[in-house]
């Protein structure tokens, strides 16, 4: 879904592409957020998350597991003005309307924290996805917003393709699994590596094919 060529201007801020790959779809892009922006989701995260959940692939509902070891929590443009502004930046650099996009997920991995390889998207054969596609149908693109210096672990991997990405405030990788056709990309499986020393944090944008909330 990223265009060709340059990263598309956005209204507010300059944005770096760092480099892409084709497959699967990855682009790691600079200056997407501000240092002072990354401090102010880091603060509205703090008193907000809570132990990260999972969807059961059986019943579709949420579930604790180990492989997933985080806290997390759901902002958008009513907890503060800011999440409205970057959900506008991401609309502009993704090319698809603000309302395809999850509410924001702030993230908070502590020591030892981690996210086993997964899938963001919701697999077909799995009985629990079809709840979940029910509203705006399935995910095609996940750009995760990097918010702070980690002093060891913490890092993106795609274990398919030998792909590894430390976390630099500001930055943002995006990647898409999706296409028009419906058809999921395996090989964007990936994972959050332990943190090691410091903590982690990030905030998670989910991308629909449809309309997931109500628009601006």
């Amino acid at each position: 879904m990223l265009p060709e060529g340059p990263v598309p201007g956005v209204p507010d801020c300059a944005v770096r592409k760092l480099f892409t790959c084709e497959r699967p779809v990855v682009a790691l892009l600079a200056d997407v957020l501000s240092r002072d922006e990354c401090d102010r989701l880091i603060e509205l995260g703090s008193g907000r998350v809570q132990r990260s959940s999972v969807v059961d692939p059986g019943s579709g509902s949420e579930i604790l597991i180990d492989e997933r070891r985080s806290e997390g929590a759901f902002v958008n443009a009513l907890t503060d003005p800011l999440v409205d502004t970057i959900d506008r930046r991401l609309a502009a650099l993704t090319g698809q309307p603000v309302e395809n996009g999850e509410d924001l997920h702030i993230l908070r991995y502590g020591i030892g924290g981690e996210y086993r390889p997964h899938y963001d998207y919701f697999p077909e054969e799995q009985a629990g996805s079809h709840h979940h596609v029910q509203r705006g149908g399935q995910r095609t693109a996940t750009v995760i917003l990097y918010l702070n210096e980690v002093e060891q672990g913490g890092d993106t991997t795609f274990p398919e393709i030998g792909l590894r990405i430390h976390p630099r405030p500001g930055n943002a990788l995006y990647f898409e699994y999706c296409n028009e056709l419906g058809q999921v990309d395996s090989k964007t499986l990936h994972a959050g590596t332990p943190v090691e020393k410091g903590e982690t944090w990030i905030a998670t944008k989910w991308i629909r094919r449809g309309r997931f909330r109500d628009g601006p």
